[in-house]
């Protein structure tokens, strides 16, 4: 069998298997299972965008993302908060986030030079600015999500940006305060093709203006 064939099978499986989970959930534990799967979702979003950025034709069309260097706070698993000056960089082999610590006092080529700080090694880093304001990413396994749309729909990103940015900055979206899911072009068209301003920047591949516009009204 075709495996992408295989892979689109095994997804329609799992969300006819989701709604039938959702609908046995007892009334009253169905916000903590909400919850539960609400994480369970973002999970997979942030997967599908690690994929994602392994593609080598999105790599060629998001190369003018903004990423550029900030002053991160930094809060651990332990509840310790430090600084770290960097950017957001991406492990390709471990499929994960990180902020980079340079000890400049040290050689370049010496043991310690270079530190890295992963997602999975904190529970949240945020920044500020005069701009933006306070901005937090919430950690994941795999990368922070910075919300960077709030409104009917709510948008997240894996940079910290929260202006000029763009469709390629967007890793998974959220209707309402409802499941957090990996941005699906096919799922968020069945929300926004009612609404003709929307559904006409979706038509042209401009999702992060689609779900803008379909905010607006």
């Amino acid at each position: 069998m075709n495996k992408y064939l295989l892979k689109t099978l095994l997804i329609f499986a799992f969300a006819i298997a989701l709604k039938t989970a959702t609908a046995q959930v007892p009334a009253a534990y169905q916000g903590s299972y909400n919850r539960m799967m609400s994480q369970q979702n973002l999970i997979m979003a942030n997967r599908n965008m690690m994929n994602m950025m392994m593609n080598r034709n999105w790599l060629n069309n998001a190369n003018y993302l903004n990423n550029p260097i900030y002053d991160f706070k930094v809060t651990g698993l332990d509840d310790s908060v430090k600084t770290i000056r960097s950017k957001i960089y991406t492990d390709t082999t471990l499929h994960k986030t990180y902020l980079l610590t340079v000890n400049k006092k040290l050689p370049k080529n010496a043991a310690g030079r270079e530190t890295r700080t992963y997602v999975n090694e904190t529970k949240s880093i945020s920044r500020e600015s005069p701009y933006e304001g306070l901005t937090t990413g919430l950690a994941t396994d795999s990368c922070w999500q910075f919300k960077v749309i709030s409104g009917k729909i709510n948008a997240y990103s894996f940079l910290s940006e929260t202006s000029y940015i763009s469709t390629y900055n967007l890793s998974a979206f959220q209707l309402g305060d409802g499941l957090i899911q990996a941005f699906n072009t096919k799922e968020l068209e069945k929300i926004i093709s009612f609404n003709k301003r929307a559904k006409k920047a979706f038509d042209k591949k401009d999702y992060y203006k689609a779900i803008l516009l379909f905010n607006r009204e």
